[in-house]
C-alpha cells in the first residue's frame, strides 16, 4: 500500500523472561495516526538471540479504519530500549 504519514505506537504487555536471553510474550498495542484513524493490535512473540518474532492480529479500528480485520506477522532486532521491526500483514476494510 501507499506510504503512510508518521504514526504513534503505545504497546503494553508482559512476559516470561528467563537468564538465557530467551522470553515469551504477550500484550496490545494501539496505532493512532495523524489523521485521528486508530486500531489496536493483540501480539504474542518469542525472544531468543536478540530477536522478538511473532504475530499480532488487528481489532477495533476507528475512523478509516473503522470495521477493519487483519493480521501480520514481525520480526524485531531488539537494541537495548528500542527496537526495529520487519512487518508483513493484511488489513481489510469493510
Amino acid at each position: 500500500g501507499p506510504a503512510e504519514p508518521a504514526f504513534k505506537i503505545e504497546i503494553w504487555g508482559s512476559g516470561d523472561y528467563r537468564d538465557d536471553g530467551t522470553a515469551s510474550e504477550h500484550g496490545y498495542g494501539k496505532f493512532t495516526f495523524s489523521d485521528g484513524s486508530s486500531y489496536y493490535e493483540k501480539w504474542s512473540s518469542k525472544v531468543s538471540k536478540g530477536h522478538d518474532v511473532g504475530t499480532a492480529v488487528y481489532f477495533k479500528g476507528t475512523g478509516r479504519f473503522k470495521g477493519m480485520k487483519g493480521e501480520s506477522e514481525f520480526d524485531c532486532t531488539l537494541l537495548g530500549d528500542r527496537f526495529i521491526c520487519e512487518v508483513e500483514g493484511t488489513i481489510e476494510l469493510p
